[in-house]
């Protein structure tokens, strides 16, 4: 057993758990004081709100049950066989399945046509994951009727990885027949998993001390992620990681990192190899002071003003994509 792995399962899960929640209220008057002034901050501009990640695994249970979520939420069945090909279908052991999904604001009806975002949140094993995310994209447009360019697809960290991914499926295996949609928003994506099997990784970083990512974080992704053996494919295949990967796409891409966050280098980079393949349309925007994620974790962290201008940056290039489609 790997060291410190008994951390990561129950009876000791519980036990490490109620033991740093002891620690770190002891600890929490200390760090009020220490922290009063801006200039003993990570970065000046933090809020007090900001906190690290737990070095506990925390898996969270997914259920195909509506819930509170009740007519927004909906299941969506896997398409014909003939949509999952080539490396989405490598592994024996993973086939896709029923899925769910939450319509927002609310549940929309069959036929009508208006601009859908397509969010993902990626996790699981590959190729697991890139089968879902086919099956969602399907259903808009064959069960929902929903067209191809009405569609934008979207992720945050992992989830900007899922969409890079399905982008590089579509690319490749134009015989699945899976269309590509009209654009797509890349949140602080995670565009190098195979880097992250080395806890050591993120921390050789020039923002390594300004972010709350940690390298046991990545880490446990990064093997949360990795392929079976028996599939041949390794973390750093050209689906999984996209530095010095990048392809041709119809599909306009929204890269948004933040200035202070550990990943935005590898984010920068990849835009500009994506800027460099010819006919690809792309944008990035780097957000002053901010820590990864911010459109998912900004509420938490003090960055609420700043997901929001990202928002309305990533719909104002959406708006000048339409307006080149038309």
């Amino acid at each position: 057993m790997a060291a410190a792995s008994w951390i990561k399962i129950h009876p000791g899960k519980g036990f490490w758990t109620l033991t740093a929640i002891l620690f770190n209220a002891l600890r929490l008057p200390l760090w009020l004081v220490y922290f009063l002034p801006s200039f003993t901050r990570q970065s000046s501009k933090w809020s007090l709100l900001l906190k690290n990640m737990s070095d506990v695994e925390m898996k969270t249970p997914g259920s195909l049950k509506p819930g509170k979520e009740g007519d927004r939420f909906v299941k969506m069945q896997p398409a014909k066989n003939s949509h999952y090909i080539g490396i989405a279908s490598k592994d024996k052991e993973i086939n896709p399945v029923t899925i769910g999904g939450t319509w927002y604001p609310k549940r929309l009806s069959p036929g009508t046509v208006t601009d859908v975002i397509l969010h993902f949140h990626g996790g699981g094993r590959f190729p697991a994951q890139l089968q879902d995310a086919i099956t969602s994209l399907l259903h808009l447009t064959d069960e929902m009727q929903v067209p191809a360019r009405k569609i934008t697809i979207s992720g945050d960290s992992a989830g900007g990885n899922l969409c890079l991914a399905l982008l590089r499926y579509i690319a490749d295996n134009p015989n699945a027949a899976v269309p590509s949609p009209g654009c797509a928003f890349l949140w602080s994506p995670w565009v190098d998993p195979a880097g992250s099997l080395d806890a050591g990784h993120l921390d050789k970083s020039p923002n390594a001390p300004t972010d709350y990512l940690v390298g046991e974080f990545g880490t446990w992704g990064a093997r949360a992620l990795s392929p079976s053996p028996s599939t041949g494919i390794k973390l750093n295949d050209p689906n999984i990681c996209f530095i010095g990967t990048a392809f041709a796409t119809p599909t306009p891409l929204f890269f948004h990192t933040g200035e202070c966050e550990a990943l935005c280098h590898d984010d920068a980079k990849v835009y500009e190899e994506f800027t460099a393949v010819k006919g690809n349309r792309t944008e990035l925007q780097i957000a002053a002071q901010a820590v990864h994620d911010i459109i998912l974790v900004g509420k938490i962290v003090g960055f609420e003003k700043e997901a929001a201008v990202a928002a309305q940056q990533a719909g104002d290039f959406l708006k000048q994509c339409r307006e080149l489609q038309a």
